[in-house]
């Protein structure tokens, strides 16, 4: 039948009242026409649709949270409740003497004390997981704040380090220029040793034996005197240059101590700015180390907290609309449960009449964008750290091989 039909239903309606506990019955013409719903030749039981109403609410009550109103569910509330209100607008003009108060406080009871606050209770735990998702972004940027001030606070100690090694490889330059200073005296000392040594040894050789041989003119007196000259004066020269042989071997011996002590010296020097160096080049490899973990634990997180996040957001968007829906709809079945006894026009403005649910809104907005890892430019062992690090050394006392732990794989 069409909906500008008038249709005559005889209706038997037994309801139970909650507050006296006294069956309430009567017969009931019912002149109206169904919205929805063809009521025309139909004998309907009220208790019967109450019944259904309240196995929908119970059901709908007792599932767990976050487990949306199906809309099927939503479809049967106002339809039941509009067939309820239709049974008595259609013939009763007293409403507060009609079974149907009973059945409208029942529900709205029910409505008030269960459903409303189901939908309150699954809207604050959407809420709540969203928040929480909010936290877990929080630490991962805290964590990730906190590796970087840890790193940037072992990165000072570094500019102090350069400086300290910069400073002993300059002392070392000074003692490897004392050391080659030393030598170069030490091969002056052994050229006059040399020198002084061969005279002795060869002084006299290279003359020929006539020195000895008697003149025609002389008599052997002269002969004895000019030999015994002779010989004074050789002695003398022999002894003078050993005397100078020998103060040259002591000067030798001792510039090859002092040269001996200048190259130990410079080789603690040395080992000195190598312990500096090792300890610069290690601790920049710890400040490149912590920024590397830092970044990859900083990945990892919004890695995983994004994939939850997208997951519990795609899924909280599709519940709170269906929270929003069952609201709407608990609205409209409030008022065609408030319309029981009044105009038809007052039914009809409840069916078609919008229901605000805007204030069920969860923010589940995007996080921020993922923050850009900083790393470090140049690490031991690599050209750049070299040309950052060690270019302004002297060429006397240059850096030694990177012996850290993340200069093996270079």
């Amino acid at each position: 039948m069409g909906r500008n039909n008038a249709a005559t239903v005889v209706l038997c309606v037994v309801a139970v009242s909650c507050s006296a506990g006294t069956k309430l019955s009567g017969v009931y013409t019912i002149k109206g026409e169904a919205s929805g719903q063809n009521l025309d030749g139909q004998n309907l039981d009220g208790l019967s649709l109450l019944t259904q109403l309240q196995q929908v609410v119970t059901a709908r009550a007792s599932a767990s949270i976050h487990h949306a109103a199906t809309p099927e569910y939503l479809s049967n509330m106002v339809t039941m409740a509009s067939n309820l209100a239709r049974m008595s607008n259609a013939g009763i003009s007293d409403s507060s003497n009609s079974p149907f108060t009973a059945i409208k406080e029942s529900m709205k009871a029910t409505i008030t004390n269960i459903l409303d606050v189901r939908v309150d209770v699954d809207f604050i735990g959407l809420k709540r997981r969203m928040e929480a998702f909010t936290k877990l972004f929080s630490a991962c940027e805290t964590q990730f704040a906190k590796g970087n001030q840890a790193a940037a606070a072992k990165q000072q100690e570094v500019p102090c380090l350069t400086k300290r090694h910069a400073s002993c490889r300059a002392v070392e330059a000074v003692k490897f220029a004392d050391k080659n200073a030393c030598n170069a005296s030490l091969q002056t000392s052994r050229l006059v040793q040399t020198t002084g040594c061969d005279i002795v040894i060869h002084y006299g050789q290279d003359e020929s034996t006539s020195l000895c041989a008697p003149k025609l003119t002389e008599t052997a007196e002269q002969y004895n005197r000019r030999m015994v000259a002779e010989f004074k004066s050789r002695l003398d020269t022999i002894r003078s240059q050993k005397s100078l042989c020998q103060n040259a071997s002591v000067a030798v011996s001792s510039q090859q101590n002092a040269c001996a002590k200048e190259e130990r010296d410079l080789q603690q020097q040395r080992q000195s700015c190598n312990r500096i160096q090792e300890t610069l080049d290690s601790k920049a490899c710890e400040v490149g180390m912590m920024m590397n973990s830092t970044c990859q634990a900083y990945q990892a997180c919004r890695t995983q907290t994004m994939y939850s996040w997208s997951l519990a957001h795609n899924t909280t968007e599709w519940s709170v609309h269906s929270l929003r829906q069952e609201y709407m709809t608990l609205r409209k079945v409030e008022c065609l449960l408030d319309s029981l006894g009044a105009e038809q026009s007052q039914l009809e403005l409840c069916l078609t009449q919008p229901y605000d649910g805007s204030h069920l809104q969860v923010n589940s907005s995007a996080p921020l964008e993922c923050q850009a890892c900083q790393t470090l430019a140049e690490l031991p062992g690599t050209p750049e750290y070299e040309q950052a690090v060690f270019a302004s050394l002297p060429p006397e006392a240059p850096a030694a091989p990177c012996t850290a732990s993340c200069c093996i794989d270079i």
